[in-house]
């Protein structure tokens, strides 16, 4: 939510427009990020003044652009991609976008969806869930249109919850900074089931009891 509200304040001035984001994500959960140039196709519609491409591109053409067009199109591009030199020839294309850490929302930018309608519909989803870490699932579909799934927080952040802690130990096999009750480890995972692999409860159990170990958080009976 905290990322949606800066990245809405940054682009603001870009309505109707895709807005690739590469996000840094630090240990204390702080990020920053740098937003991109659109994707190429995107100006080269624009440009053409289309609304998409063809479906057999080697054989339908949909529109046309000049040299000129294309090449101020790569030089618009050319900050964002590997090249180091502006080559009027062909249009230099970098990925949209590359994520660092857990958050997932960079890849709706490389996926061409309108990020600011994505904040919107997620902030309204997770209103009632400010502080908490919810991941989530995105599916994009081919006209760029998406839905998606709250996923549970992760184990450690339940974990970290349950024993009154801010972080996990930096020795977890040596270090104990937190416990939890096994009644708390099972209702734990009875709340991350339908996200694991797991059939049933218990394998959905092991999975908490290690990922504690893993924290350092001792568990009790």
């Amino acid at each position: 939510m905290a990322f949606c509200k800066e990245y809405n304040a940054a682009t603001a001035k870009m309505a109707g427009e895709i807005i690739p984001v590469e996000i840094t994500v630090y240990e204390d959960r702080s990020f920053t990020f740098i937003l991109k140039t659109p994707p190429a196709s995107e100006l080269l519609k624009k440009a053409a003044g289309i609304a998409s491409g063809s479906g057999k591109p080697n054989k339908d053409f949909v529109g046309q652009v000049t040299m000129a067009q294309v090449a101020e199109i790569a030089k618009k591009k050319l900050p964002d991609t590997n090249a180091t030199k502006l080559d009027r020839r062909r249009l230099v294309v970098s990925n949209a976008a590359k994520v660092t850490g857990k958050i997932k929302l960079a890849l709706t930018a490389g996926k061409g969806v309108n990020i600011m309608a994505f904040c919107k519909e997620y902030n309204a989803a997770t209103a009632k869930m400010a502080g908490e870490i919810i991941p989530v699932e995105i599916t994009v579909y081919e006209d760029r249109s998406f839905t998606f799934i709250l996923k549970t927080p992760p184990a450690s952040e339940l974990l970290k919850k349950a024993a009154g802690i801010a972080s996990g130990s930096g020795k977890p096999n040596k270090d104990f900074v937190g416990q939890v009750t096994m009644a708390q480890v099972a209702e734990i995972a009875k709340k991350k089931l339908p996200d694991t692999n797991a059939t049933k409860l218990e394998s959905a159990i092991k999975m908490v009891e290690g990922t504690a170990r893993n924290m350092g958080v001792k568990i009790v009976a």
